[in-house]
Formats: structure tokens, sequence, C-alpha cells
């Protein structure tokens, strides 16, 4: 009786034993960074954690474990290089990029400098080159587009004597001097020099050779009058030309008026206006709304004074 309760004692020792212990197998937990080799049966542990495995910080990333995410720090932002007139601006570190490049600010072309950039320098088109004007007697080679001058000017005026038609002329550069001369006019009214026919104006041809227009602009209870003369052709030139400019006036009723009330004495038979070498003049007037121009004819050169100079 004593054996056989010794036996079951030994026994239940034996199964107590093999019960609290996981000494035929433990339910191992692999170790992790922060944590050793573990037993989830009995808690036994074995070697080390393993430590984290970081991986140092980014521009946009902070320090990290590699294996279990683990973070410290913060990210460490970015270097940024600023934009250029080529290149977009971007961190040193990444090399992530932001704005656009700047683009070039051009200075143009010049005579001796090629297009450049004033920011970075670059050079874009090659330099214009001069734009030379040959040299004269009175100025060196020069460039008409940056003012550059080379060498010096030619010789004294190579000069022609003036005529009726031009005055002291170089035949080098074409600087004149003083004024044209008389012309030379033979019995026949042609000049000796220029061959130009010489024709007295009077009131009976006037006409072939200048003619008169008008405009009309209301100005409070008047007419403003604007009377411009011209030649009838470019080949005539003028010279001590006058003329008489009349115009008929209408009162409201019909009556003619040819003494009409305008500073200018249009209807004066005794006034007459200069003209220039070209044959051209410009009068000015005025007259009350109650008088009407004459539909008809209400401007006309009535008698001349002078020569015209037919080429």
């Amino acid at each position: 009786m004593k054996k056989k309760r010794m036996r079951v004692i030994c026994i239940v020792s034996v199964m107590s034993i093999l019960f609290t212990s996981c000494c035929l197998s433990h339910d191992w937990q692999e170790a992790t960074c922060v944590s050793s080799k573990t037993c989830s049966e009995c808690g036994k542990i074995e070697g080390e954690a393993l430590g984290h495995a970081w991986q140092e910080a980014t521009c946009t990333e902070p320090k990290a474990c590699s294996v279990c995410g683990e973070t410290e720090g913060e990210a460490l932002g970015h270097a940024w290089q600023e934009a250029t007139c080529t290149e977009p601006k971007t961190c040193s570190v990444c090399g992530e990029t932001g704005d656009k490049a700047l683009g070039h600010a051009w200075r143009e072309a010049t005579c001796t400098e090629p297009k450049t950039c004033s920011v970075c320098g670059e050079t874009g088109d090659e330099a214009l080159g001069h734009a030379w004007q040959e040299a004269t007697c009175i100025k060196p080679k020069t460039c008409s587009v940056c003012g550059e001058t080379e060498g010096e000017t030619l010789a004294a005026h190579a000069w022609q004597e003036a005529t009726c038609t031009k005055p002291k002329t170089c035949s080098v550069c074409g600087e004149s001097e003083g004024e044209t001369i008389p012309h030379d006019f033979n019995a026949e009214g042609i000049c000796s020099m220029c061959q130009m026919t010489k024709i007295a104006l009077t009131w009976q041809n006037v006409g072939d050779y200048l003619h008169a227009t008008y405009s009309l602009e209301s100005s409070g209870s008047n007419y403003h009058i604007t009377v411009t003369v011209a030649p009838v052709s470019s080949s005539y030139s003028f010279q001590d030309a006058q003329v008489h400019i009349g115009m008929n006036l209408y009162e409201n009723n019909g009556t003619l008026l040819y003494d009409a009330p305008l500073d200018l004495n249009f209807d004066d038979c005794e006034q007459f206006y200069d003209l220039d070498n070209e044959g051209n003049l410009t009068i000015e007037g005025h007259f009350p709304k109650n008088y009407n121009l004459d539909d008809l004819r209400p401007i006309q050169i009535y008698d001349a004074k002078g020569f015209c100079i037919k080429n």
C-alpha cells in the first residue's frame, strides 16, 4: 500500500512538471526591434531585442525604422536653390523641383554685342554689326544705328555755284548754302539758265494756274471760314505772286451783298494776299449766320499779280 501511494505521488509530480512548463516545446514569438524572443506560453525570453534599423530622415520624411516603421524626429525640409533662367527652383538634397524656370531677360543685340541675358549672361544671336554711312565733307564714316564713327571727314566741300533753281550746293554731300539766284528771262519770258517760262498772272489766266477752296465751321452766332489757295500743278512755281479773293454772300431774303461784313474784306478789290513760292495760301475769316454763301460760286480768285513759272 505504501509502495502504491509513492507511485501515485511520482506520477502526479511528473504530470505537474509536464503541465507547468514548456520544456518539451516553447511557442516562440520572434524577437522584434524592442522585444527579445519570447515564449507565448510561459513568457520565457531568449536573446535580446533586435534594435531598430534606422533610415535617416529625408526632406519629406522623418527618421524611420525600416523594420517596424517607428519614426523619430521630423523631416529635414527641402534645401531650395532658387530658380534660374533655365532651371526651376530645385532642392539640392533630393532634387525635387518647384516653380518653373524664370526665363531669360534678353537685352537685344547691338552693333557690337550679341543678344544677351541681363541675369545670367547667356548670349543668343550675334551682334548686328554697324550700318555704316560713308564719310562726307562734314562727317566721318558713321554708323546710322549707334552713332559710332570711324576715320575722318573727306576733303573740303566741292561747291557748285547757285543757279536759279538751286542754291550753292556741295556735289559730294549735298549740303547747300545761301539762296538761288534770280532767273535770267529773255524777251520771250524764257530763263536762259533753267529754260523755265515766266507767265504774268492776270485776272484772265489765274484760273489756269491757281484754284481756291473753302471750309465752313459753326462758331457761336458766326460761321468760321477757311480759304485755301493752291497751284493746279506741282510743275508750277511762283514769283512775287498775289491774289484777290472774292465771295458772294446773300441775305436770307435772297439779296446779294457785295460788301460782306468780313474781317478779311474778301470783297475789297484793293486787298491782295501774298502766295509762297509754291503758290500756297491759307486765310481765315468770319461772317454772321444770317448771311449765306452763294451756292453756285461762293469763292473765287478775282484777280492776280506777279508771275507763274512753268518748268
